[in-house]
């Protein structure tokens, strides 16, 4: 993400910039057990590894959101990590 939102790292605090790491590992991690859930979804663990993994997300999206780096940047860059980031389509 680093490379793709420039913008946002190059004004972010060091939390800031972690949590915007977080978000792009903590989406990835929904993917995934969103998948393993359609896959597995009987085995033991799937659904609360989902679920945890979901609430990891929202808290590092809410962080984002409400950094002050986010809120300095211009529409459009808002807009692109909002897309890339803010919503797991599956």
């Amino acid at each position: 993400m680093r490379g793709r939102f420039p913008g946002f790292y190059a004004v972010a605090t060091v939390d800031e910039a972690l949590a915007m790491d977080a978000l792009a590992i903590a989406r990835a991690g929904v993917l995934l057990t969103v998948g393993a859930q359609s896959a597995f979804g009987g085995l033991p663990g799937v659904e609360r590894s989902t679920s945890k993994m979901e609430e990891c997300f929202v808290t590092c999206r809410a962080a984002v959101r409400e950094s002050a780096a986010f809120r300095q940047l211009d529409a459009w860059e808002r807009e692109g990590i909002e897309q890339a980031l803010f919503a797991v389509e599956m």
